[in-house]
């Protein structure tokens, strides 16, 4: 079996003529003018002429005929004239390629020479790379083919004739045969010709676009469409090429059909052009059929698309665990809604529920047990809502139901309705091996709502806000419940004595000089720490922070934007006790005014312990979940100290 090393070794490989290795030698360097590209262009009368007949013809469309070289040259610029060198020294190169009686190579002009005049069009059209470079790289994009059938002769010919129809295909189609491909043939081959780095990467991926690097991918992709359409316009009744013409000429550069129809007439018009200047016969089988089909393929195409399109904009919105939408679709829909509801001066309102006790479903009985849960939490609440509002999920145990034109109370009775649905029965786990067949399963939700008139203040980061305090306010009433807004706030009147007027601010001598109340929480609990921040937050004019680790606690004062009054710390850290951090926070902010410490196994030496470090005082957790508000108050006043 012949290797590409034996392929690259073959005295019959095609070599570029002179003027080519000569005019890329030149353009390597910044500073090269079109005279000195001009003095190497003359030595070579063949190549000369060529480009002079180019200038002339329609495929560059000049107003008046062009006699000199070097005005020709002036014209087209030095890109294009590198452009013209290199096209037609690969013609004259590989001339005597594939003269073999086995070899039939018409097919391979073909498609080179229609999908260069693609090239130069789609680039043309986009801007989205030089359309002479994009040119010249389509043309060598296939050497890889020109040097196998050079070097392998028959064996490889008859790789070719059992190929599949799809040029696309070819590749994997050789690696079943020879342990390489063109492709890669063809970019040693360049490598060899010092060809610039871009046509290296056009030869090495145009069968791989999207897996080409940032620097290359626009003239890549381009090489790779201009194939497809060279493909499509070669094929009478293939529908499904133009099908892909199309949909990759949306996907990589926002083409519509009728722009892709127009872009394969201009192609077929100027590779007819292109192939008398290479000499090269690439007529169309049928050429008038196979562009009226490929008009009806995009009509109807389009509509396909269309459809796929929704398909797929679909799938990227729905979660794939649950089947409900997701965060994505839930952003889009619930700012539409808003913005709704504001012109049509309608209610608005939004659920948020959360599993509660969730994260011990994992931790327990497996993710695969806490995925089933997931997955019947959304079967009852799409099929509890249905056709009321729109279900999300939008991270890990928690949904959120946009209920448009609903208030309050109506909002909150569905919500009601739904909590009920789901203590009702428990979860199945059946199928979930070695665990009990079923798991009782509750949940907390929160309800918020925009009524008529609502100004602009009111937003979607507000409005899904209150309703993540109203459902973390049922969490903390015992779970299993529902709270609206409204009664969240009403339920913590009674532990914000400081809302009332003329009533002492609990937490007044605690503040700093400009009234803030900054509070720091080191929890690596989520739940705990973010419920705690929640509850803080409630007093007026107060700050907090949340670290999970000691390490975090230097991370924030490092920051030198944070002065807390107040540390809480849980003595269960991931990287040390919190004891051990009282100190080091009293050093590192002297603005703390009062560090307590928290625990869930409180005992007299820890205490003591505490006390010594220099805290404020120790509680315990439970006290915590017992009355989170009477606790919080505990922690701001005088009684923290003899906890």
């Amino acid at each position: 079996m012949s290797t590409i090393d034996q392929v690259l070794a073959c005295p019959t490989l095609p070599s570029l003529p002179a003027v080519a290795v000569e005019v890329l030698a030149l353009t390597r360097s910044p500073s090269v003018s079109l005279t000195d590209i001009s003095k190497v262009v003359q030595n070579d009368p063949g190549i000369a002429a060529k480009i002079l007949k180019t200038v002339n013809s329609s495929f560059y469309g000049l107003q008046q005929p062009c006699s000199r070289l070097d005005r020709a040259m002036s014209y087209l610029g030095l890109q294009a004239v590198k452009s013209l060198v290199l096209g037609f020294s690969l013609v004259d190169a590989t001339r005597r390629v594939g003269g073999g009686p086995g070899t039939d190579l018409k097919a391979h002009w073909r498609r080179t020479i229609f999908a260069a005049a693609a090239a130069r069009h789609i680039a043309q059209l986009t801007h989205a790379a030089d359309a002479d470079e994009c040119f010249t790289a389509t043309l060598f994009q296939d050497i890889g083919v020109l040097a196998c059938v050079a070097a392998l002769g028959d064996e490889y010919a008859s790789t070719l004739a059992t190929a599949p129809d799809d040029h696309d295909l070819l590749c994997r189609h050789e690696r079943e045969v020879f342990p390489f491909d063109h492709t890669t043939v063809g970019a040693e081959l360049a490598k060899r010709w010092k060809l610039p780095d871009v046509f290296t990467e056009v030869i090495r991926k145009h069968h791989a676009p999207d897996s080409s690097g940032l620097n290359h991918a626009p003239v890549v992709r381009i090489a790779a469409l201009s194939m497809y359409i060279s493909e499509a316009l070669s094929t009478p009744g293939a529908q499904a090429l133009v099908a892909r013409v199309a949909s990759k000429a949306d996907a990589w550069f926002a083409i519509p059909a009728e722009r892709v129809a127009e872009l394969l007439k201009s192609t077929a018009a100027s590779a007819s052009e292109l192939a008398k200047l290479f000499e090269q016969d690439v007529s169309i089988p049928n050429a008038a059929l196979i562009l009226a089909e490929a008009q009806e393929s995009l009509v109807t195409g389009q509509l396909q698309m269309h459809r796929e399109a929704d398909r797929l904009k679909a799938e990227t919105q729905t979660d794939t665990l649950t089947g409900v939408w997701n965060r994505r679709r839930f952003d889009t829909d619930f700012a539409n809604a808003i913005e709704k509801a504001r012109a049509n001066a309608e209610p608005l309102s939004v659920v948020m529920l959360d599993a509660d006790k969730f994260k011990s479903v994992n931790d327990k009985l497996g993710h695969a047990a806490g995925d089933a849960v997931l997955k019947q939490l959304a079967a009852r609440t799409r099929d509890t809502i249905g056709a009321l509002g729109t279900v999300c999920r939008i991270g890990g145990e928690e949904f959120a139901i946009i209920l448009p034109a609903h208030d309050s109370k109506q909002a909150g009775q569905i919500a009601e309705r739904l909590r009920g649905a789901i203590a009702a029965a428990p979860m199945d786990l059946s199928e979930v091996e070695g665990i009990a067949p079923t798991l009782a399963v509750t949940v907390s939700l929160g309800v918020a709502s925009m009524e008529p008139g609502a100004g602009d203040e009111t937003t979607a980061d507000k409005l899904l806000a209150q309703a993540d305090q109203a459902m973390y306010a049922a969490k903390s009433s015992g779970r299993n419940c529902v709270r609206t807004a409204g009664e969240a706030r009403a339920a913590d009147t009674g532990r914000r004595a400081a809302d009332k007027p003329g009533s002492p601010d609990p937490a007044g001598a605690l503040r700093a000089a400009d009234g803030i109340l900054r509070v720091l929480v080191v929890e690596d609990d989520p739940l705990a720490g973010k419920l705690l921040s929640m509850l803080l937050q409630r007093l007026p004019c107060t700050e907090v922070r949340l670290a999970g680790s000691g390490a975090e606690v230097e991370s924030i004062f490092g920051s030198n934007d944070f002065a807390p009054c107040i540390a809480i710390i849980d003595n269960n850290l991931p990287d040390g006790r919190g004891v051990d951090l009282v100190a080091a926070i009293r050093k590192l902010a002297p603005s703390i005014r009062k560090v307590i410490v928290m625990t869930a196994t409180p005992t007299p030496a820890l205490s003591k312990a505490a006390l010594e470090a220099g805290a404020d005082g120790m509680v315990p957790k439970a006290d915590m979940c017992k009355d989170i508000g009477r606790w919080v108050l505990q922690l701001l006043g005088p009684a923290a100290k003899a906890a």
